[in-house]
């Protein structure tokens, strides 16, 4: 997990809502969209309010990271809430996403 990322100057921050399920997944891949069409430099993905989050939202988030990957565009999670890092710690993947976390001194590498 790398932690405490320098966001680039075109960044496009995308908001989920607070339960991250894939009702929501849709209105969130046209932001992603929108992010390869302007030709951002980043995604900055502000997980600061989410209260819950399902497999197809976590499954979500890595076909966006790789899609996003593949355009070198790099995308970052931001202030993931308590219950978002829990869920990437339990399902190992917290290993997978750039995250940027308030409070933390420097930069951590990928362990």
């Amino acid at each position: 997990m790398v932690r405490n990322v320098e966001t680039p100057k075109r960044t496009l921050v995308i908001t989920p809502p607070q339960n991250l399920v894939q009702p929501a997944l849709a209105a969130l891949e046209h932001q992603v969209d929108q992010a390869l069409l302007t030709r951002a430099e980043a995604v900055a993905v502000d997980l600061s309010g989410l209260q819950s989050i399902d497999s197809a939202a976590l499954n979500w988030m890595l076909a966006a990271q790789n899609r996003l990957a593949g355009q070198g565009i790099q995308m970052v999670l931001v202030e993931p809430s308590p219950v978002c890092v829990d869920v990437l710690i339990a399902t190992r993947l917290e290993h997978r996403f750039k995250i940027r976390a308030a409070g933390l001194g420097g930069e951590a590498p990928n362990a």
